[in-house]
């Protein structure tokens, strides 16, 4: 709630600032208050469903983000052109307004299972040994702490609990690797394809919705990660986007074939990104409840799903400050065949660290 607040008060900055300074604290602070509320509602959202469908519903919250991202650029353009700049922003408090009414309404698991005098449910036996058999990336016995039989002194910072198991590390690394790869595509393809097929931002950026349209799959694959493990998702989707990435360097004609090529290929990334980022986030979900479960109470009573979807967020954010630094400079050094063939071979050496049983 204070992070939509935080928002609100951003949104009020950019609207009525006229001067630079006030601008970018505005913006400033509207980054920071997204972060909130970014970590927040992926955190509430294995928490509300369980575990054992957690993965489903983190894919329902990429979906939500992935088509926010898709509409609110068309929507705003188009407010824009035909009631002007005030007209955008009215739109943006309205839905700050519903987000905040939506979210004082809500009542979270903890509250509404002890209102109803129920207990946490078990995730029960099978799953555990699951998780065990088919983990992202296996791990020694020592890994976590074993626990007792009586609950764990919190420990002060577990963020920096997480960041000692090669686990949650490899999750980490896995989703900066798929921020930076897609993003590596948003400085250099636009420019790519305006010098090839004489394309301007309205065909460049219609050429983004073949990489977008998988997002709609994700509830489904959140779905068979809770149902098969993660590992093997995330291995498919890098190993599925090296070839891709590699064959765009093909892409050098203005010809129908080469532009259906070059559709084909970001179709097929954008499937495979999908296939890897749900997984990833449904793994770091259940590493906080695996660690939970063998050190009962060692998060405090409030838990640390935030806290460790907060490191994601970073991860995230890490990879979209790299992404357009190295398709650009990349592709201005070296060019765009080397350019893709990099990123592909970065696809590569991280699905070593996905299968390796010494990770």
């Amino acid at each position: 709630m204070l992070g939509l607040l935080a928002l609100t008060g951003a949104n009020v900055m950019l609207c009525f600032g006229t001067t630079v300074p006030i601008l970018l604290i505005g913006r400033l602070l509207q980054g920071m208050a997204a972060a909130v509320v970014w970590a927040v509602g992926f955190a509430m959202a294995p928490e509300t469903a369980g575990p054992e469908n957690a993965g489903e519903a983190l894919g329902w919250v990429s979906l939500g983000i992935n088509f926010g991202a898709l509409v609110g650029p068309t929507a705003g353009g188009v407010v824009f052109a035909k009631a002007g700049y005030y007209a955008v922003f009215a739109m943006t408090f309205a839905l700050l307004g519903l987000d905040v009414v939506l979210r004082a309404a809500m009542i979270e698991r903890k509250v509404a299972l002890k209102t109803l005098g129920k207990e946490e449910e078990d995730e029960g036996p099978e799953r555990a040994d699951r998780d065990e058999i088919d983990p992202l990336v296996r791990r020694p016995d020592t890994e976590a702490p074993s626990g007792k039989q009586g609950a764990s002194k919190a420990h002060p910072l577990p963020m920096l609990l997480f960041l000692q198991l090669p686990r949650f590390v490899s999750a980490l690394w896995g989703i900066m690797v798929l921020s930076t790869m897609i993003t590596a595509f948003d400085s250099a393809l636009p420019l790519y394809v305006h010098d090839i097929f004489g394309w301007e931002s309205l065909g460049s950026g219609l050429l983004f919705l073949s990489t977008c349209c998988s997002s709609f799959l994700e509830p489904f694959l959140g779905r068979l990660a809770d149902r098969y493990g993660t590992r093997w998702l995330v291995i498919i989707a890098f190993a599925g986007m090296v070839a891709p990435y590699i064959l765009l360097r093909l892409v050098t004609d203005d010809t129908v074939g080469d532009k259906a090529f070059l559709v084909a290929l970001l179709a097929v990334i954008g499937i495979c990104w999908s296939i890897g980022m749900t997984p990833l986030n449904a793994e770091v979900s259940r590493i906080v409840v695996e660690v939970e479960r063998r050190s009962p109470g060692i998060y405090g009573e409030r838990g640390a799903l935030a806290q460790a979807f907060g490191l994601t967020n970073m991860a995230f954010a890490a990879g979209s400050i790299v992404g357009p630094l190295w398709g650009g400079f990349m592709k201005e050094n070296i060019g765009w065949g080397n350019m893709t063939t990099s990123i592909g071979l970065l696809s590569a050496m991280t699905v070593i660290p996905t299968v390796s049983p010494a990770c």
